[in-house]
């Protein structure tokens, strides 16, 4: 990991947009895309376009992923990804 990649949650202001930093790639994640509502499910539910990224509540904290796959690789062995 680099310096930078070390912080693996690391907030930064862009302009007035909430940028996460996935605890995977490192690549920069919008939240507020993340979490912007697309539709309804027929019972009422929020749905979200998982092809802007996706979250996960993990260990008493929201971490932000720019793909599924990320995700799943973090899930999968998220004692791999230091600071999770």
């Amino acid at each position: 990991y680099s310096s930078a990649a070390s912080d693996v949650y690391k907030r930064q202001r862009h302009e007035e947009t909430i940028m996460a930093t996935c605890p995977v790639c490192s690549t920069d994640v919008d939240e507020d895309k993340i979490r912007q509502q697309t539709g309804t499910t027929a019972f009422g539910a929020k749905e979200v376009d998982p092809t802007a990224g996706t979250r996960r509540f993990h260990d008493g904290k929201w971490l932000y992923f720019d793909s599924l796959e990320c995700r799943s690789k973090f899930m999968a062995h998220p004692e791999e990804y230091p600071g999770s």
